[in-house]
């Protein structure tokens, strides 16, 4: 049983599904990452224009996997309040405050069991 009020975990809900959606459009409003610059890389030039293309292609790469990483942490946010374990620390089971979540909505730890995983590797 959640620690959160209906409307808390509705809200939470909608955040999760916003944080979501954002995510895709960015991933997917990034196209392919090689593609804008196939020009810039046909023609030789100064070592300078030619690195600036390539270090954009390697930033949009990043972004893109960053955003794979939200969606995924989005859904399994998502599966556990489906599941009604959304909101309870993995570790201690004790319940991640409303303010962590809101904060940030895909915690699956309290902030102390948080700062043990990290301490640790394990997050």
């Amino acid at each position: 049983m959640s620690h959160l009020s209906a409307a808390e975990l509705g809200a939470l809900a909608q955040r999760l599904r916003d944080i979501r959606a954002r995510a895709l459009q960015e991933a997917h409003g990034g196209g392919d990452p090689g593609k804008d610059d196939a020009d810039a890389r046909q023609e030789p030039g100064d070592p300078a224009d030619i690195a600036e293309p390539r270090r954009q292609e390697e930033v949009r790469w990043a972004e893109m996997e960053i955003d794979r990483h939200t969606v995924a942490n989005v859904d399994r946010a998502l599966a556990r309040l489906a599941q009604g374990e959304y909101g309870i620390c993995i570790d201690c089971q004790g319940a991640i405050p409303q303010a962590r979540l809101f904060a940030l909505p895909t915690a699956i730890r309290c902030a102390a069991c948080q700062a043990v995983a990290e301490a640790s590797g394990r997050a």
